[in-house]
């Protein structure tokens, strides 16, 4: 299932000694299997967790390596904790719901050491109907849109909302790039956003014991076919220790016309990470398997071990459709595809 060595040398390191807690040795970190972590998956800082707390062993120069990059994830969660901050106060005193996905929330539920899970940037989920308002209330607060460098709100920034999902915000006093959502996914079906939002009462952070949360980053995963070993990592964590149910995904599932995604989804993280899932979550991806399912898992699979500039460049066109088994509204999907390259050269 895993092609590439130094993927699936890492996927050994984190099976033993992050999930299951194994004892016994391992042999040291190469600097090569560290890069590898730390430029391909995200996941150095997590392996410089394991390294200070005795669990697994590495080389000088991979030590090295390891040790700048936890050292860049603290600083980097530091300074997202400020903005972090500042946001929930501008959007509350504008009163906005909103809710804050992945990123330092997840973190913080996931992982003893949350400095360890490193987040490139803060994304913020706001109701279509709240998308400029939100946009000008950060604008007001010196967030600088990222196709104009002004402290005035991007007159375009509304429609890259609608054509992308997202916009992009920079903070300049911390250095720090916010992408605001007015939806999920590139492309869904009808409501999913807004039934997610209404599942989380409270502004701020969804908590990993929501099912429509959980569904949420199995769906944002198989979107990105998975080419994160950070990604399949949350998930597993999520699964042992969320108590959310697999009939609970095999609901939503059916709901959002996601039966083939979830199950190939499951599948693949399973082949991942052998025996590190529930039983119940095996046996839910074997009942909902679809036709399209395996082809989903092939497609995983090459992602996950194809190198960055191949991940960039599969693309896997019109993947955000493929993804569902129906339910998506083509004629609103398709205007949206047009337009999302015009602003890439904004």
């Amino acid at each position: 299932m895993i092609e590439n060595p130094l993927t699936k040398s890492l996927a050994d390191i984190l099976r033993e000694k992050l999930i299951l807690g194994a004892t016994g040795s391992l042999p040291p970190i190469s600097q090569e299997v560290a890069i590898h972590a730390g430029k391909r998956h995200r996941i150095a800082p997590i392996l410089y967790s394991l390294l200070k707390s005795g669990q697994i062993e590495a080389t000088s120069a991979s030590e090295k390596f390891l040790h700048d990059s936890y050292r860049h994830a603290g600083l980097q969660a530091a300074q997202q904790q400020r903005v972090r901050s500042r946001i929930h106060n501008i959007l509350i005193n504008a009163q906005l719901h909103y809710v804050e996905l992945k990123g330092r929330g997840l973190a913080e539920q996931l992982y003893a050491n949350p400095v360890a899970r490193f987040s490139k940037d803060i994304d913020i989920l706001i109701r279509k109907k709240d998308s400029t308002s939100a946009l000008q209330a950060l604008s007001d607060a010196g967030f600088i849109a990222k196709a104009k460098r002004s402290r005035k709100t991007n007159k375009l920034a509304r429609y890259e909302m609608w054509a992308a999902k997202d916009t992009s915000l920079y903070d300049p006093d911390f250095d720090q790039q916010i992408e605001l959502h007015s939806r999920l996914l590139q492309s869904e079906p009808a409501n999913f956003s807004t039934v997610f939002m209404d599942s989380v009462l409270d502004s701020g952070t969804p908590q990993t014991t929501n099912p429509f949360y959980v569904f949420y980053l199995i769906m944002h995963g198989a979107h990105c076919h998975w080419a994160s070993l950070k990604w399949i990592l949350d998930l597993v964590l999520i699964a042992r220790t969320s108590g959310v149910s697999a009939n609970d995904m095999a609901d939503l599932a059916r709901t959002y016309h996601s039966l083939s995604a979830v199950s190939a989804s499951v599948e693949f993280i399973d082949a991942v990470f052998p025996n590190s899932l529930p039983q119940d979550w095996i046996t839910l991806a074997r009942q909902i398997e679809t036709s399209k399912s395996q082809e989903l898992l092939a497609a995983f699979s090459e992602m996950l071990s194809g190198s960055p500039r191949e991940v960039k460049q599969a693309g896997y066109p019109f993947a955000d459709w493929y993804m569902y088994d129906g339910g998506i509204n083509y004629w609103q999907a398709g205007p949206r595809r047009l337009i999302k390259p015009f602003f890439r050269f904004l």
